[in-house]
Parts: C-alpha cells; structure tokens; sequence
C-alpha cells in the first residue's frame, strides 16, 4: 500500500513539474495592462484615414486592420503601435517651424505616429521630428567635418510637457557618414531633445542620412548640409625671422564640389605673401610663399565669400642658424684664405732663395 501512494505522488510531482513551465509561458506579462485611449488621443486618431496600424511586439510587426481607429488599445505585449498616416509609405515632410525644436530652421516629420505608453499607465500619440542642429563643419582637430542632428518625439496632445516613456523607444539612424553616435538613439522621454552626432573626412555638399523604422526598413532619407571650408597647408610653421627664409603654402578646398575655380584671398598679419590671390576647385589647389618679416607671431589668412574661411599661425623666430652659419662660413673663409695665401708666399721665397 506504502508503495502504491509512493508511486502516486511521484507520478503527480513529475506532472506538475512538467505543466510548470507551459503554465509560466502562458501566463500574460502583468508589468502592463491593457489601455484605452484618452478623449484626446481618440480625436488625433480619427483624423487618420489609414485603417491598419502594426503593432510591435519583442521586435516583430503585426500589421492588424480597425474598424474605428478611435477604439484602439494598446495590449500588454505591444511595445507600441505604428499609426501611419499615408496607406503607402512616403517621404518625410519638411515643415517650417514647430515648438517641439524651438531653434530655427526647417524640421523633418516622418509620415507616421505611435501609440506609446507613457507615465501614470497612460497613452499618448507621439511622431518623430528630425532637424539639424549643426551643419557639417570642418574641426582642425579631427581632420574631419562633424555636424549634430536633433531629434524629439513630440507628444500631440501635450507638446509641452516631458513624460517618460516605458519602455523606452529606440531609433535607428543609417548614414554614409564614417562615424554616427548612437546608431541606435533611446528615447525615454517625450518632448526631450536628443542628439545625434556625425563624422566624416571628405562630404561633398551633404551627408546623407536615413531614419530606420518598424514600417519603413529601407527607411526615411535625409541630409545635413556641409559647410565647405578652406584648408591651408604648410611644410613647417617656424620660420627664420628678419626676411631670412620662407615657406611655400598651398590652399585647398574641402567639402564641395566645384568644377570652376574660385578665388581666394591671401594676406598676412605679418610678412608678405605672394601672390595675394589665389584660384582653387576641387581638381586645382593654390600655391603662394609666405616671407617672414621681425621676429614674434604671425598669422596667415585665406579669405572666399564662398568658403569657411582658414587661419594658420606662423613663428617667426630668431636667425640663430643663419647667423651661426654665416659665422662658420666667415672663420672657414679666413682660415682658406690664410691658407692660400701661405701657398702663395711659399714659391716667392724659394725663387728669392735661388
């Protein structure tokens, strides 16, 4: 009898610990609930004409038709819904001004909503806007050109008020930029400004940029404009003052694309430079020389209405080389001549001899 009970509860463990795993997985995630849409939020949506939305769920789409978008809820499983606002994709629309990114300039608003949750287990409808913060400009630095892009989730019905996001939405910005930081943007906020950084050594006129979403892979394109600017470049940047030495100087333009070449002004806070103008394109550089004049600093100028304009800093030190050289070469002199003169006093006094 004792071993038939034993044999039971066994039989009812090795059950148990076997249906505990599918009762865990099929339990629903209780760190959300489902919700319904504000008054507010109802009648942004409705605006909408789109009757499909695509929810997203651990990275996976969903596209779910409605009957009235109005009714829409967000599940517990939903990270969010993407509400489009054209029934096929489209590019962004480029709008003067809004109070999400107060700065000036024109600001990219992706052609699509989402359905998020936000603080207090509330819902909101936020769309993404892009603007540049920063064209690309060159750093002398880095050697490259670096622009900043800014990038808000505008909350629709309170545009001017930050509330956390949870969870957090991710962005992924694409560009052909040889450095973007971060790819891929968190966002926890809504109506909070984020940052993108760009890098790159040689844009031509912009950097394309594109903006990776659920209902857009193959993204949203973009561009930052590049600032061109001049470049001067220089063997060295000491020189032996007093008129002694100079330097030949070639000035370049980076970050446009010119076929025509273009003038360039060159002048020095001290010395002389020739000539004093310069043509440069993308297929002709400009040459000059750079004379010292004193000694202390100078600085040399390159100058286009067109162009960033470039600074360099030139030294114009004392001539200790010149003038140790010039020393040598007198004490080497005198002792030649010396020389050459006993040379010539010896021959005279052997004949005197004879």
């Amino acid at each position: 009898m004792a071993y038939r009970l034993l044999v039971h509860f066994t039989i009812i463990a090795v059950v148990g610990l076997a249906a505990a795993p599918c009762q865990a997985e099929a339990q629903p995630d209780r760190r959300f609930r489902r919700l319904t849409l504000t008054p507010a939020t109802q009648q942004l949506l409705r605006q909408q004409a789109v009757p499909w939305v695509l929810r997203v769920r651990d990275g996976q789409t969903d596209s779910v038709r409605v009957r009235d978008i109005g009714s829409l809820t967000l599940e517990p499983t939903d990270q969010h819904v993407v509400i489009p606002r054209a029934e096929k994709p489209v590019p962004g629309v480029w709008i003067p001004r809004d109070p999400a990114l107060p700065e000036a300039g024109p600001v990219l608003a992706l052609p699509e909503d989402y359905l998020i949750r936000v603080e207090g287990n509330e819902t909101a409808v936020v769309r993404p806007l892009f603007r540049t913060g920063q064209p690309m400009r060159y750093e002398k630095g880095s050697g490259s050109f670096r622009g900043v892009l800014l990038v808000v989730l505008r909350d629709e019905a309170h545009p001017s008020e930050p509330r956390t996001i949870t969870p957090p939405m991710s962005l992924r910005v694409a560009s052909a930029a040889d450095l973007v930081e971060p790819e891929d943007l968190r966002l926890d906020s809504t109506n909070v400004v984020a940052e993108v950084a760009f890098e790159a050594r040689n844009p031509m006129d912009s950097v394309a940029i594109t903006f990776i979403t659920d209902r857009q892979p193959e993204g949203y394109e973009a561009h930052i404009p590049v600032d061109p600017a001049l470049l001067i470049e220089t063997p060295g940047r000491s020189l032996q003052g007093w008129g002694i030495q100079s330097v030949p100087v070639t000035v370049v333009v980076r970050g446009a694309t010119m076929d025509e070449p273009v003038a360039v002004t060159l002048s020095a806070s001290k010395g002389s430079v020739t000539p004093g103008t310069v043509f440069v394109s993308n297929a002709q550089a400009g040459s000059a020389e750079l004379r010292s004049e004193g000694l202390g600093s100078a600085e040399l100028s390159a100058i286009s209405p067109r162009f960033v304009s470039a600074r360099q800093a030139f030294q114009y030190a004392f001539p200790i080389s010149y003038f140790l050289f010039a020393l040598v070469g007198a004490v080497l002199g005198g002792i030649l001549a010396h020389l050459m003169g006993l040379q010539k006093k010896k021959p005279t006094n052997l004949r005197r001899t004879l």
